[in-house]
């Protein structure tokens, strides 16, 4: 069996739109951390995290990610995933992959989303930039990988992950 490929990075750095395109490309079955946490709670992941909070999201991200067998699956982590204990998990079972895109790239992609509507864990509390400070080093250190998506489209990332896990 194959390793999984997981995709790191901030929030709105592509990790949905770039993991549908990679399963269909590789043709392996896909996980998005974040639709699977919505359709178990039923719900918006915003409600979620505002109703019972940032431990008990985290915790049902660990789950989720512990429920699965990762080897072969592409899985799209939330933002957050590096703030878990599953890290070490992921990189044994799966290439993790770090979408790197600028700040301004993704405070543009954002700004329609003042009310947190994606439910960005610590959004409210530190602010974009704080945040975005805060989680660089944790995505570097954990990644098997950095795709620099700054002046990248979708096709040229795609393929490039698609070299890591095939080669």
């Amino acid at each position: 069996m194959q390793k999984g490929i997981a995709l790191i990075g901030m929030p709105a750095s592509g990790k949905t739109t770039i993991s549908r395109e990679l399963a269909a490309r590789l043709n392996r079955p896909l996980l998005d951390v974040d639709q699977w946490m919505e359709a178990h709670e039923k719900r918006p992941l915003s409600e979620t995290i505002a109703t019972k909070g940032k431990k008990y999201t985290l915790d049902l991200e660990t789950a989720c990610i512990r429920d699965h067998d990762l080897r072969e699956l592409i899985l799209s982590t939330p933002g957050s995933i590096i703030y878990n204990d599953v890290l070490d998990l992921l990189r044994e079972k799966t290439h993790i992959i770090w979408l790197d895109v600028p700040f301004e790239v993704i405070e543009e992609r954002l700004a329609p989303d003042v009310d947190n509507q994606r439910g960005v864990i610590g959004l409210k509390e530190k602010g974009l930039r704080a945040l975005y400070d805060e989680r660089t080093p944790l995505y570097r250190k954990w990644a098997t990988h950095t795709i620099d998506c700054g002046d990248k489209d979708v096709e040229a990332i795609v393929l490039e992950i698609a070299k890591i896990a095939m080669p």
